[in-house]
């Protein structure tokens, strides 16, 4: 009936006859222009499937298609617009392989990311205690005395050279933490002051000196020590 409908539609001689008829046997076999039809009645000129590939599937037709100008018609064969079986698994094979192409930036991506985190080891030590990792056991670094942790196999994979250079990253780290946290310290200390002198509050100035600024006190401490102070 899908068929029938579009073989009457698509024609505009079939569809004035319907128009004025109102019946689709009669104008189906209704001959035009003194020709006989040769449609035998309304043969159905596209399969429901091909309409569906035709707004859906963004294909045409895979059927015989019949196209009219001027009131004739024209009829392409089957063979032109019909694919096999295996014409159809190509382009969709071809299909498939064109969207991996397009995917393939991202799939590179991710691959380099999971790479990239299985090369990169987690350090031999903590700055705290890491009961998840086994960093519990506490060890203290020879030139600055700066404490740190380490799992219980740490002591017999890491000798002579190797911690050495073990603990002058322990050292490198810590240091880096202390000038951040004193740099924190003196801007809030900093902002204090400005807010106070602003709005005259004696609170907000006794605050401000009364800070303890511990880490800036560690970071005098360490640069006394490479000093040889």
């Amino acid at each position: 009936e899908i068929g029938n409908a579009y073989a009457v539609l698509s024609n505009p001689e079939k569809r004035k006859q319907y128009d004025f008829t109102g019946s689709e046997e009669q104008t189906c076999n209704h001959p035009s222009n003194g020709r006989f039809n040769f449609h035998r009645g309304c043969e159905a000129d596209i399969t429901p499937e091909d309409l569906f590939n035709m707004f859906f599937g963004g294909a045409f037709p895979t059927g015989s298609v019949h196209s009219f100008s001027n009131g004739r018609a024209g009829y392409s064969h089957p063979n032109q617009h019909r694919q096999s079986g295996h014409e159809r698994e190509e382009e969709r094979g071809d299909g498939g392989f064109s969207m991996v192409i397009q995917l393939m930036p991202i799939i590179v991506l991710i691959f380099v990311s999971l790479l990239s985190q299985l090369m990169v080891s987690n350090p031999p030590y903590a700055l705290y205690p890491r009961s998840s990792t086994g960093q519990v056991i506490k060890m203290q670094t020879e030139n600055l005395g700066v404490i740190y942790y380490v799992n219980k196999d740490f002591r017999n994979e890491y000798k002579g050279v190797s911690l050495q250079k073990v603990e002058k990253s322990v050292e490198e780290d810590y240091v880096s933490n202390i000038r951040n946290n004193c740099w924190k310290e003196r801007q809030q200390k900093t902002d204090l002051l400005y807010a106070a002198k602003v709005y005259r509050d004696d609170r907000l100035r006794k605050k401000a000196e009364s800070m303890s600024m511990e880490n800036c006190k560690e970071l005098e401490r360490l640069t006394s020590l490479y000093r040889g102070g």
